[in-house]
């Protein structure tokens, strides 16, 4: 799967929603990537809010602190249960070409 990751971030510290989405915008800055080429991963009703009011799409995780209702509550835009989910749902979206 590392073939299919660009990068991986992680905030420090708890935020307001807009500032999870300057980190979501900066990191694609800094990989030059259009929101429309990102999926954003989260385990959180707040990552996948960031995540929504940056523009990507958004996959909810179920295997951290909250469960796929919560997810799906917040607007994300796929719901996977397992890690082994994720490269079935990579391979639906085009492949980067430089």
């Amino acid at each position: 799967m590392d073939e299919a990751i660009d990068a991986a971030m992680r905030r420090w510290r708890e935020g307001d929603l807009d500032s999870a989405t300057v980190h979501i915008e900066r990191a694609l800055a800094l990989l030059g990537v259009d929101r429309s080429e990102a999926l954003f991963v989260g385990d959180s009703p707040h990552d996948i809010m960031s995540g929504r009011a940056a523009g990507v799409v958004t996959v909810g995780i179920t295997w951290g602190a909250f469960g796929r209702h919560e997810l799906e509550e917040a607007g994300a835009d796929v719901v996977i249960d397992r890690i082994e989910e994720l490269p079935a749902l990579l391979a639906r979206f085009p492949a980067r070409t430089a």
